[in-house]
C-alpha cells in the first residue's frame, strides 16, 4: 500500500507542476495552485497525527495554515 507521505507529497509536486504551467508571464500565485497545495498538506497532516508523528503533524500543520493565509490573501486582492 502507498504510505499517506508520498502520496501528500505528489500531491504538492503535482500543484507546483500545475504552477509552472499556468504562471506564464504573469508574477501572481494561482489560487489553484494554493488549493492543490492544501490538499496535499492536509494529507500529509493527517497522516503525521495518525501515525504518531506529531511534530511532523504540527509542522505540516503549519505549512497548511500559511498557505491558506496566502489563498485567503490571493482571492481578496484577485478581487480588487
Amino acid at each position: 500500500m502507498i504510505s499517506l507521505s508520498l502520496i501528500g507529497l505528489s500531491i504538492i509536486i503535482l500543484s507546483w507542476i500545475v504552477e509552472f504551467f499556468l504562471m506564464g508571464k504573469r508574477k501572481k500565485i494561482s489560487p489553484i495552485f494554493i488549493g492543490i497545495y492544501l490538499a496535499g498538506a492536509g494529507v500529509l497532516v493527517y497522516e503525521g497525527f495518525t501515525s504518531n508523528s506529531i511534530e511532523l503533524g504540527i509542522a505540516n500543520l503549519v505549512s497548511l495554515a500559511a498557505a491558506a493565509v496566502v489563498l485567503g490573501k490571493s482571492l481578496v486582492e484577485g478581487k480588487e
